[in-house]
């Protein structure tokens, strides 16, 4: 599966995985392109699904599309944050759970697995987005210095850490500024507030300072979700 960027894709055309066999390649599967059709997924081996369903659990994570794969894993399905170029990693996640993002793809259902099971939905759940708990333990935030002039105790003093903390540097900023954002919404930011002090985020700690139309995009993907969270 070297090569699967420069072969056999069908874009976002409409597909009929019969006629894809019968007529293209008749002994082949076929894969979802992670990253650029929007969606995160996180890649779970037979190994590693106890603990799985352990992360779940303690992150309280919202139910998602899923699918149950040929070796007995699973493949949970997420919405990509706008603005967030995620690509393939493990972070802190125990072992046998993966992220597929950019540049990375999973075996999509209606594939036959060597072992001769197929690919199959587990569930037909909506696809959730993917939730920022589980970002940060894929990428755990660096810690921020202190602030400059704190309050302590006032939520004007919480912003400025985020707003003041260490650099971000180039190939990493929209990344930090999604969990800037996601930073910034837990601790009960209303809009406007948020894409401002994301704004300040930017200038203050992007090295270089990513274009304003990236800081709304990242800044839209923080506000789906709810205050306090």
């Amino acid at each position: 599966m070297e090569r699967w960027r420069a072969e056999g894709r069908v874009g976002k055309q409409h597909f009929n995985l019969a006629v894809f066999r019968c007529e293209r390649w008749p002994i082949l599967n076929w894969g979802i392109a992670c990253g650029s059709s929007g969606l995160l997924v996180i890649d779970v081996d037979p190994e590693g699904m106890a603990s799985w369903r352990d992360l779940v659990e303690r992150l309280a994570l919202s139910p998602t599309r899923t699918v149950r794969t040929g070796s007995g894993g699973e493949h949970a399905y997420f919405l990509a944050p706008d603005g967030l170029a995620l690509g393939n990693r493990t972070g802190d996640l125990p072992a046998g759970i993966h992220v597929r993002g950019s540049g990375g793809y999973v075996i999509a259902p209606g594939s036959l697995h060597k072992s001769g099971h197929y690919y199959t939905w587990k569930d037909r759940n909506p696809i959730a987005p993917f939730p920022p708990a589980l970002l940060t333990t894929l990428s755990p935030p660096e810690p921020p210095r202190a602030p400059h002039h704190p309050v302590f105790g006032s939520q004007a003093s919480e912003r400025r850490v985020y707003v003041d903390g260490t650099s971000i540097a180039e190939g990493a900023r929209n990344e930090g500024l999604f969990r800037v954002a996601c930073g910034f919404r837990g601790r009960g930011l209303e809009d406007n507030e948020l894409i401002d002090s994301l704004h300040a985020a930017n200038r203050s700690r992007c090295r270089p300072p990513l274009p304003d139309y990236e800081v709304e995009k990242i800044a839209q993907s923080g506000l789906r979700y709810e205050r306090g969270s």
